[in-house]
């Protein structure tokens, strides 16, 4: 009698450790599937290399939030320059750290308010090595008129062939059914002010591209009010000069 009891403690101990586990697994599960997505903000020195996990080109909005992640290998895209000109991605990334900076467009107001933070922040981020290239989805001479009118003495390019966002992971299908404020366009209809009449818009994101041409610092978000304050831009290149 005294031999099995000892036996059946263990069982009963291992049975409650089990109960135990089952419960804290149901409890993370529930948390997770409430919580939703969080934002992709990553500042590391990671290990060269492309993540194991790669976004889809097009992305759910209600799923997840958009972009390449930190150590990701920076695509390469043809982007239209004022005059109609194509340049390569890959030819900006050669010439130091490069900030991207995708905006929905001229007509979205926190996109241009974020531009002229930026115009302000402009000779701090060349001090610490850095260039700035923001990318619209709108034609050339919609994007040239936008950055005349605020100013802007760094590069504003045309995203006029969809490359660059989906390169990055950052586009998402605005004919689809989305909720938000953030995915309320007004009177805009974007395949109708995008220069290739797709209804792709890119979410509001911020990298950090290094000379090699990987993402060294990634902030992605749906909303366009949430990017990082243009004062700290500065900091990340020179991090990653």
């Amino acid at each position: 009698m005294t031999r099995s009891s000892a036996p059946s403690r263990s069982l009963c101990c291992a049975g409650f450790i089990a109960l135990l586990l089952l419960a804290s697994g149901c409890e993370e599960r529930e948390r997770q599937a409430t919580s939703g997505p969080a934002a992709n903000t990553q500042e590391i020195s990671a290990a060269p290399g492309d993540s194991a996990e790669k976004p889809p080109a097009i992305l759910n909005p209600a799923k997840r939030f958009p972009g390449l992640n930190v150590s990701d290998r920076a695509p390469d895209a043809r982007l239209t320059q004022p005059g109609g000109r194509s340049v390569s991605l890959r030819t900006i990334y050669a010439n130091g750290p490069t900030v991207v900076i995708f905006i929905q467009g001229s007509w979205r107001r926190e996109d241009r308010a974020f531009l002229s933070a930026v115009q302000v922040e402009l000779d701090a981020i060349r001090a610490a090595g850095g260039q700035v290239f923001a990318i619209s989805p709108e034609p050339i001479e919609v994007v040239e008129r936008m950055a005349e009118d605020l100013g802007l003495q760094f590069y504003a390019l045309s995203d006029s062939r969809d490359e660059a966002m989906t390169g990055f992971h950052v586009a998402f299908d605005t004919s689809k059914d989305l909720e938000g404020p953030e995915f309320e366009f007004g009177d805009v209809v974007p395949e109708e002010v995008s220069a290739s009449g797709s209804p792709l818009l890119p979410g509001p994101s911020l990298f950090v591209v290094g000379r090699e041409g990987l993402v060294r610092f990634a902030y992605c978000n749906w909303k366009p009010q949430d990017r990082p304050v243009a004062s700290e831009i500065a900091g990340f290149v020179e991090v990653h000069r």
